[in-house]
């Protein structure tokens, strides 16, 4: 009788025991699976912030230039709006890629955290700090094409000044040369100058202004090589 209820409760141990090791695999395998899912949201997430960190570099790097610095304060009224407006944005760029670092550094945010957060910046980037970035970029090279062209208009000014004074001991091929040399570095500075104008309505729009500034380059860059400078080598004869 022993025996038989001895088998009987060892009969009905048996599904126990076999439904106990199904839970404990299953267990494993849950555990496996969250543990494969946390490395999966490591893995994104160090990615995540390591783009962070480079955009966070960009960002400081804007910050820290002189000449973006001293363009809030410049004397053109409206270019010191823009420049001043787009380092108060700037800031805010900084604020908000710190608080989604923050958000991303979480422990216990999840893989579904993490590729959200990374959608976010995405959309973020693409739509608003990329196309303030550009305007920032196109604020600084209009300011070193601006810079470009006052410094060939004192340039020109003073070559100006001198043939003046040339003009009584060289001869007459050489002033008529430099005469034409001067007519030509006016008509290329009165171009460079139109087309940094035009420049200027453009980034104050908000307008693509390459095209125009490239033109002042070469206007400018055309002035130094072709005019000033052969015009520095008759003087030297002098």
């Amino acid at each position: 009788m022993a025996v038989t209820m001895f088998v009987a409760l060892l009969a009905g141990a048996l599904p126990f025991h076999a439904t106990a090791q199904t839970d404990i695999a299953q267990s494993n395998d849950l555990k496996i699976a969250v543990d494969s899912l946390q490395e999966k949201a490591d893995s994104s997430r160090d990615t995540l912030l390591k783009v962070f960190d480079v955009t966070l570099a960009e960002i400081k790097e804007l910050l820290s230039k002189e000449k973006f610095i001293q363009a809030a304060a410049d004397k053109d009224e409206a270019i010191a709006a823009f420049a001043q407006t787009h380092l108060d944005t700037l800031k805010s760029h900084e604020a908000y890629i710190e608080l989604l670092t923050q958000q991303a550094s979480d422990e216990v945010a999840t893989l579904d955290d993490v590729k959200n957060i990374a959608v976010t910046a995405k959309e973020w980037r693409a739509t608003i700090y990329e196309p303030n970035t550009k305007e920032i970029f196109a604020l600084l090279l209009f300011l070193q094409a601006r810079s470009v062209v006052g410094t060939a208009t004192s340039r020109l000014t003073l070559i100006t000044a001198d043939l003046k004074k040339l003009n009584a001991v060289a001869s007459r091929v050489d002033n008529q040369a430099l005469a034409q040399f001067l007519v030509n570095a006016q008509k290329n500075i009165k171009n460079a100058k139109a087309n940094l104008e035009a420049a200027r309505v453009a980034l104050l729009a908000r307008e693509v202004l390459e095209k125009k500034l490239q033109i002042v380059f070469l206007n400018i860059s055309t002035t130094y090589g072709k005019i000033f400078l052969p015009m520095s080598r008759i003087a030297q004869k002098y």
